[in-house]
């Protein structure tokens, strides 16, 4: 992940992945990958090279930043979208939730809330208790002394 150019991810985009993940039909008998999923792999790949250090715009000269950030990246994407609609594809809006699965994901997150906060008093109360400790051995030292 050090060495990829911008070039290498274009590469990887149009020979591997997009032939790989199409399944969009768009008649004909064709299909096509969607292209907000190359949107998204894109964002997805250019949040892996940030822990990496690659944060900065892209340097031609010297190899270095955040791949992703290149305009050529750019523009194979919006090229491959504009493809995808010339062939057919029509964006669909995301499926909606149903009023039960709202109440499933509200439940799961205020489950996940109240877990964080749990943990994080346990937490506390183990710093709390460790520090008394160091403090209780600190006193002891010092009376020694």
């Amino acid at each position: 992940m050090q060495t990829v150019t911008p070039e290498d991810l274009c590469m990887y985009f149009t020979r591997q992945w997009i032939p790989r993940h199409a399944g969009t039909s768009v008649g004909n008998g064709k299909s096509v990958t969607a292209p907000s999923r190359l949107v998204g792999i894109r964002s997805h790949l250019s949040t892996e090279f940030e822990p990496l250090g690659r944060t900065e715009k892209w340097n031609a000269e010297t190899l270095q930043g955040n791949p992703t950030w290149r305009p050529l990246v750019r523009r194979l994407t919006k090229r491959y979208i504009a493809e995808a609609e010339e062939q057919g594809y029509q964006q669909k809006g995301a499926v909606p939730l149903s009023a039960e699965e709202v109440q499933q994901l509200l439940q799961h997150l205020h489950d996940q809330q109240d877990f964080r906060q749990r943990q994080t008093a346990v937490h506390q109360g183990q710093l709390g208790y460790q520090l008394s400790l160091a403090i209780q051995h600190q006193r002891l030292q010092c009376r020694q002394h």
